[in-house]
């Protein structure tokens, strides 16, 4: 987390009723952020991620449904474990969490990758008459600013989809690829 390649430990705890995010250097120093989610569920550190050199950010599940997990980014800024922000198409700025996997109403992703992270999702415009139901597909390019612990939005974009017929890139919205985990589960 700190840049210097030894291997850094990320966990989950509950104090008080208050979920944290601990980040132990591999020399011992550590810090805890809360995790800013109103009703935690489930929490759990996933693993960290490279978005490239030096920059490293902890994944945690913060939150989860019948059939989405919600996840958060940590980063470790000024020797203090942070719950990292993310721009919304507004402009307005919020704590990570982020939906992944997804069900018939919905479908979310994200993808880290060297400088941020690109999140997806698709849904249904509307449910209409059996056969084909129209979807429409979002991605959002977002880049990490580290001395911020922020992902600031750069790009965004929606396609309008047919299920059956598109049903392949509908569902591709709900891939989870960050380090070494990918695909649903």
């Amino acid at each position: 987390m700190d840049g210097d390649g030894a291997d850094d430990t990320v966990t989950v705890y509950v104090d008080d009723e208050i979920w944290w995010v601990n980040i132990t250097l591999a020399y011992g120093y550590g810090s805890s952020a809360r995790i800013q989610d109103e009703y935690p569920f489930m929490p759990e550190a996933l693993m960290v991620v490279d978005l490239g050199p030096p920059e490293r950010v902890a994944l945690a599940r913060i939150n989860s449904g019948a059939s989405t997990m919600f996840v958060g980014f940590f980063a470790f800024l000024d020797c203090q474990a942070v719950h990292t922000t993310i721009d919304d198409e507004d402009g307005s700025r919020w704590w990570t969490r982020i939906a992944v996997f997804g069900s018939a109403s919905h479908v979310d992703g994200v993808t880290c990758h060297p400088g941020g992270i690109t999140t997806t999702s698709a849904r249904p415009v509307d449910w209409g008459p059996e056969g084909s139901i129209p979807w429409e597909y979002y991605t959002h390019e977002y880049e990490y600013l580290p001395n911020l612990g922020h992902f600031r939005l750069i790009a965004s974009s929606t396609t309008a989809l047919v299920w059956p017929d598109d049903q392949d890139i509908i569902y591709s919205a709900g891939q989870f690829n960050c380090g070494d985990h990918h695909g649903p589960g």
